[in-house]
Order: structure tokens, then sequence, then C-alpha cells
């Protein structure tokens, strides 16, 4: 008679252990990048090797004190009007540097001229060259230096842009060349508005790249739809 065998005697235990590398979203120069987390360790197994790597010591993480203030939103104006008054989510510390744009017009008027009239840290007033119906978008920031990293809120939270913005004067120009700092790479977006600082209601204009120019990495020419005596706003950014 054959006796039953033990099959706990014949069970190996190997001093192995599959780790699954953790894996860490962090924000680097404003990009959501996955790191693999350093754990100074290697893992061994019979059927592979598994190296942790090693985070890059160069990279500044962004954290929100460095962040600069910003407001992205889109603003219904809901009757035909030549002028409206936006209020800020969150005011801002200080006045900020204001862009805007015809987004959806309800009367299929896209050839309306938008300029900025006054801007306060609570609130902006925008005139139209002609009575208007639709949404605009509007962007504003502020910060003490340039480049900074913002928030895209309240239109697009969770997503960064890398951005610098000034103000520029032109004296019956209709064309110029704005200047900024480096972002550390070129530049995707360029946002301009012209605004009525000087009150003599002539900022009803048009602005686009120069023929055959792109936006360069610390400048960028543009045309004005007729010579300006005023001053033109403008936020530059990359994601």
């Amino acid at each position: 008679m054959v006796s039953s065998i033990n099959k706990n005697r014949f069970k190996k235990t190997y001093g192995y252990e599959r780790v699954t590398p953790a894996l860490a979203n962090v924000l680097i120069a404003g990009t959501t990048e996955s790191i693999l987390i350093d754990r100074n360790i290697i893992k061994v197994d019979r059927q592979f090797y598994l190296l942790a790597e090693a985070i890059d010591s160069s990279y500044t993480i962004p954290t929100p004190s460095t962040f600069g203030e910003y407001e992205e939103d889109d603003y219904d104006v809901a009757a035909f009007s030549e002028v409206e008054t936006i209020t800020f989510t969150t005011p801002f510390s200080s006045t900020p540097i204001v862009v805007a744009q015809t987004n959806v017009s309800t009367n299929d008027l896209y050839n309306i001229n938008l300029y900025v009239d006054s801007v306060s840290n609570t609130d902006f007033t925008v005139k139209f060259s002609s009575a208007f119906s639709g949404s605009i978008r509007y962007r504003a920031i502020y910060n003490s230096s340039y480049p900074t990293v913002v928030e895209r809120t309240p239109l697009f939270p969770g997503t960064y842009y890398t951005a610098s913005a000034d103000i520029i004067s032109l004296t019956n120009e209709d064309q110029k060349t704005i200047t900024y700092p480096s972002l550390g790479a070129a530049p995707t977006e360029l946002f301009l508005t012209p605004q009525d600082a000087s009150n003599n209601e002539t900022a009803q204009v048009f602005i686009t790249m120069s023929l055959g120019t792109s936006i360069g990495n610390t400048s960028s020419d543009i045309t004005v739809s007729t010579p300006l005596s005023n001053q033109i706003n403008f936020i530059v950014a990359k994601s």
C-alpha cells in the first residue's frame, strides 16, 4: 500500500518579491509628467530585473505659492450690447493685464472689434465696435515678474501655461515688434487686445501677426489694421 504524500514537505518558498513600480504625476515647468518613484533598490526575479529610476534633481516642481495669478473664462453677452463690465471670479492682488476675444456670435457678426476700456483688480470693461451678442473669452494675468506658471482656472482647471505678459504703447504706428522673456521653449500662444488707455476711442482696431512671421522665442512682429496711438495688452504662453 502506498502511503499518502505530504505535499507541504515539497513546498518551496523563494526569497524574492515582485513589486510593481509606483508611478506619480508631478508638475514640471507647467507640464504634468509621469515619473517612476526612486526606491533606491533593485528587485531581482528569475524572470526579470527591475531597476528603479532616480528623479532628476535638476527639476523644480512649482508649488501653489509660486503660481502667477490668472483667470481664464467665457462670458456671455446676452443682449446686443456695445459695453460690458465683467467681474473677476477672484480679485487680483494688483491690476492684471487683460486680453479678450469674441468667441461665439449669436448674430453671425464676427468682424466686430473688441477692445479693453478699463481694468481694476476686481473687474474690467470691454467695448465693441458694434452691438454684439454672444460670448467672449478673456484671460487676465498678474505676477511681479515673468515668465510664471499659471493654472487656467476656472475654465480649464488642472491645465497650466508657462506665460509672460506686458503692455506696449504705440504712437501712430501700424507695425510693432513685441518682446518678452524666454519661456524655456517656443511659445504656442500669443493673445493680443488693444486697450483704450488714452480714452480717445481709437482702440477699435484689429491686430494680427505680421505677414509671413510666426511667434518667436523672445519676440514677435504684429500688424495693426490702422495706425494706432494707444496701447496693446498681450499674453504669450506655452502649454
